[in-house]
């Protein structure tokens, strides 16, 4: 049966070999759809091969995009606890350990949350398995971390913990009480004290825990600290009581030099928090204005609030804008949320009616709490979605572009936003 069909078909090809009919191009028609053919397939594999090449480059610019999250150990917990569902996680809604959490001691890392109350800290998945439960007993922790890098101190007190939000690995004492400190993407942190002899003094420590360097404040007691990505320089922010009012005064230190590298005064401005947006910019967010800081030269870029009151602000490290909620009255409502890029101008601009207590500044987008609500906004202005925080809602993180992390009284909840 199949050499009768062989022989058909091979008299149907000479037959058709013999054929005298003519194609537009003077090309017999075989001829001419044998052509086409070869080159239909030449053009697919090109089309393939710039389809490929399209993914690469996404996926690098998706990578570079989100370079602070995509670590191994980020990449691991997503895989394990995500895609495979390993833990015990129930959802949400979870309740807090401990008695209280700060509105300021909720971070987000990739699809993780963590948190410090005065009795723990815990990181759990989106699914709300418990990555890690470490013990604390401090009467008011704080939160410094940079990517994974993680460290938690004792405000007023002495000891802090250096780690990741998936393991606290080493436990250091101090012999004075902390006023502030940071971490850096190289593991590189610092530690700032009050001392005797001087107003406060800072301590750095390499990924080791092995102190590298230390300065000495004799004038201004140092309320933030933020060190560049390298761990290799440091912007300190501090204030001092003159002659019935306050001045403040910017330092920049490189690790390798005793003398600062630059200072800058501020008047009647306390600085809330700095944070580096670039290797050669840093945000400092105050009570009366925000400023960008020029590292090379120690210029600042003020932003003032023209008399209006801050309620909430967030720096986005990744994407190099920060952003702040202002009220133009004396209750914090009709609240006004500017922000700002590296270089201190104003990319937007959103003037609302609401009392704002909380906001989250993701990719392109502006999360703000105001009340049981939680609202997200392009810089445009144009509200994108909402949805129901729930009662005693104190503070927001972004998940995904559909959900946040809400920090309550005495729970952590999920709000779905539409």
């Amino acid at each position: 049966m199949f050499n009768k069909n062989r022989g058909r078909y091979a008299e149907q090809k000479a037959k058709k070999l013999n054929r005298d009919v003519i194609s537009y191009e003077e090309v017999p028609l075989d001829d001419y759809e044998e052509e086409t053919t070869r080159v239909s397939s030449v053009d697919a594999k090109k089309i393939v091969k710039i389809v490929i090449l399209l993914l690469i480059l996404g996926l690098i610019v998706f990578a570079f995009a989100n370079r602070n999250s995509l670590t191994p150990e980020n990449i691991s917990n997503w895989f394990k606890y995500d895609v495979l569902g390993q833990g015990e996680g129930k959802g949400y809604p979870v309740n807090i350990l401990g008695t209280n959490v700060d509105a300021n001691n909720m971070i987000t890392v990739g699809n993780t949350l963590s948190y410090a109350s005065d009795t723990s800290f815990v990181t759990l998945s989106s699914n709300a398995s418990e990555i890690q439960n470490f013990q604390l007993s401090y009467a008011t922790p704080v939160i410094s971390n940079n990517g994974n890098n993680l460290l938690v101190y004792s405000l007023g007190g002495k000891e802090y913990n250096v780690g990741t939000t998936n393991e606290i690995t080493y436990t250091g004492k101090t012999e004075d009480n902390i006023f502030t400190g940071d971490i850096s993407g190289s593991g590189v942190y610092g530690i700032v004290t009050q001392t005797s002899g001087y107003l406060s003094k800072l301590y750095v420590f390499n990924k080791e825990n092995k102190q590298i360097y230390t300065y000495s404040f004799s004038d201004y007691y140092i309320t933030s600290l933020t060190i560049n990505s390298s761990g290799t320089q440091c912007v300190a922010c501090g204030i001092s009581a003159k002659q019935g009012s306050f001045s403040g005064m910017v330092y920049v230190l490189d690790f390798k030099q005793e003398k600062p590298l630059s200072t800058s005064e501020i008047n009647e401005n306390v600085i809330y928090r700095s944070e580096y947006l670039s290797s050669n910019e840093v945000c400092l967010i105050g009570d009366t204005a925000s400023y960008i800081l020029n590292v090379s030269d120690g210029k600042l870029n003020e932003n003032s609030y023209n008399q209006m009151s801050l309620t909430a602000f967030d720096v986005n490290e990744s994407t190099g804008n920060y952003s702040i909620s202002l009220s133009r009255t004396g209750d914090g409502y009709s609240c006004t949320i500017k922000t700002f890029n590296s270089k201190g101008d104003n990319v937007s601009e959103i003037e609302t009616d609401y009392r704002i207590s909380a906001l989250t500044l993701q990719r392109g987008n502006i999360y703000i709490l105001e009340n049981n609500l939680v609202h997200c906004y392009d810089f445009s202005s144009n509200e994108k979605s909402s949805g129901d925080a729930g009662t005693g809602a104190k503070q927001i993180k972004v998940l995904s572009d559909g959900t946040v992390f809400v920090i309550g009284v005495n729970e952590i909840r999920k709000a779905e936003l539409k």
